[in-house]
């Protein structure tokens, strides 16, 4: 519902581009929006600390962006769509064979 809000309000022929990304917070930014905003459901969610960033688990963050990009390209045209990158470290990286 919120695309089709944002979208009946917006042309998308007068868009540059769009871009997506996972939501993240410094952990002192978030830390002092949570003390300030204690009802916000935003910041209740099923949040993950990681190397000082505030954001969602890999999974979740998976997901949610697979459902944006979706909704996201009901309403623009794919060459407006700009993804950017994961908010969490990547993954280590398998042992490798030559031990």
């Amino acid at each position: 519902r919120l695309f089709a809000q944002v979208f009946e309000t917006l042309q998308s022929d007068g868009l540059h581009s769009v871009s997506l990304g996972p939501l993240r917070l410094a952990s002192g930014i978030f830390h002092s929006m949570e003390r300030l905003f204690p009802e916000e459901p935003l910041l209740a969610g099923p949040l993950e600390e990681i190397e000082g960033t505030v954001g969602y688990g890999r999974e979740l963050e998976e997901e949610i962006q697979a459902f944006c990009v979706e909704e996201l390209l009901r309403h623009i045209p794919r060459e407006l769509f700009v993804p950017s990158l994961s908010a969490l470290p990547s993954p280590p990286a398998p042992p490798s064979g030559d031990g």
